[in-house]
């Protein structure tokens, strides 16, 4: 009677780990294709934008991609699919501050650093060895973020009652106040204009607008409807393009649609993955962005594809990086410098802050070539936050992110 006790024990647990992985089989491991080949699944879809609102992010309606045959190739890797050139080299970061510094941006015609002080609510200009200097006169009680013109000439404050307002650093004078239904705020590449979200309680009403820098001169680009939570901000160096969108397609994969700021009905580009973020090169004809894909154990990926009129979608590869966008800043067209965490565990992708304590390395990458070499492994833990470059491109600036601190490194 004992002996038959333990076997039904025994018989229930192997139930139980039968069902847990047919349903992690079922739910978790969709199957998808292997690793992308030539032809398996091009970049380029034959969808435009449509006009008036936005189709559903999700379901059948809208445009059906049609993806015409077309190479995609994954820049290949000499050493071990991950590194081609390795410098070996530790290098010990220079600490250029000693305390934190919050919405830093850098001003590379001075070569020096902006960023505001919330103890006396002021803001400061840093130079290259740390030492600061009274940027304004003027208090400026409870900015929780800044968001920087270009020609660092401008500054978009959000307050903490909510309240936004453009100030001028040339003028020292307050531009405009923002109104409260407009977000999303981001200045043109000449810092002449701004792009916003413009929302109401009417979905008809809803637009993604730009205007002059003080306001006025308000031009609706693209009613959004239902869909504003979809379409991001982001101008192109050209200014040709303002914003973008995305429609669900399957598990995996999603549309992009680029909305030009004159109402040009650009093609759009299949992403294959989910989370994505964008960076425009700075010619404007490319865009380098990051996803993360079942496939892939859903850690973060860089990719690069052509953003630009005709050749949209097209020669859209995987750089063979485990990283996101917005730890890279281009070198010149060509190079990027990325922050590389040295270790992503599983799903990382969809929580980016499960890398906040992980240290990072620093690479460049050929976009070209696909070479990658490590610049800098550090002594001591770093995981980065920003990285910004000196003018001649010789020094590299890194925040923390975890202290907040600006360090330096020569390149």
């Amino acid at each position: 009677m004992k002996f038959r006790k333990i076997l039904l024990v025994i018989l229930f647990i192997l139930i139980i780990i039968g069902v847990v992985i047919l349903l992690y089989t079922i739910f978790f491991k969709t199957p998808i294709p292997e690793e992308l080949t030539p032809g398996d699944q091009p970049a380029v879809s034959t969808s435009t934008r449509p006009i008036g609102s936005l189709p559903p992010i999700s379901g059948t309606s809208g445009p059906t991609v049609v993806e015409p045959a077309q190479p995609e190739t994954s820049i290949p890797d000499a050493e071990d699919q991950r590194i081609s050139i390795i410098d070996e080299t530790i290098k010990t970061p220079t600490a250029v501050s000693d305390y934190p510094l919050e919405s830093l941006t850098i001003d590379p015609k001075n070569n020096s650093f902006l960023y505001y002080n919330p103890t006396d609510s002021k803001f400061y200009r840093l130079d290259s060895n740390g030492a600061s200097t009274l940027l304004l006169n003027q208090e400026f009680p409870g900015v929780q973020n800044v968001t920087w013109s270009p020609d660092k000439d401008k500054m978009l404050l959000e307050l903490k009652d909510e309240s936004q307002i453009i100030y001028s650093l040339k003028t020292q004078k307050q531009l405009t106040t923002i109104p409260k239904h407009w977000s999303e705020i981001r200045f043109s590449p000449d810092s002449s204009q701004i792009a916003f979200k413009r929302t109401g309680i009417d979905p008809d009403n809803n637009w993604l607008s730009v205007s002059g820098i003080d306001g006025n001169n308000i031009e609706h680009i693209q009613n959004m409807g239902t869909n504003a939570d979809i379409v991001t901000v982001n101008w192109s160096p050209t200014k040709q393009i303002v914003g973008m969108y995305r429609k669900g397609i399957d598990f995996d994969r999603q549309e992009l649609f680029f909305i030009g700021l004159n109402d040009e009905n650009f093609k759009s580009t299949i992403l294959p993955g989910r989370n994505f973020s964008g960076m425009w090169t700075p010619k404007g004809d490319k865009l380098l962005y990051s996803i993360h894909r079942t496939q892939t154990e859903n850690k973060p990926e860089l990719w690069i594809v052509d953003a630009q009129g005709e050749s949209i979608g097209s020669n859209r590869r995987m750089l063979n990086v485990n990283t996101w966008v917005d730890k890279c800043i281009f070198k010149d067209q060509d190079n990027i410098i990325c922050a590389v965490p040295q270790k992503l565990v599983e799903g990382s992708g969809y929580v980016p802050a499960i890398a906040n304590t992980v240290p990072d390395d620093i690479y460049t990458i050929n976009l070209k070539l696909g070479s990658k070499t490590r610049l800098a492994t550090f002594d001591s833990d770093h995981t980065v936050n920003n990285l910004f470059l000196s003018e001649n491109s010789k020094l590299l600036y890194f925040t923390d992110k975890n202290t907040g601190k600006l360090y330096k490194i020569e390149l």
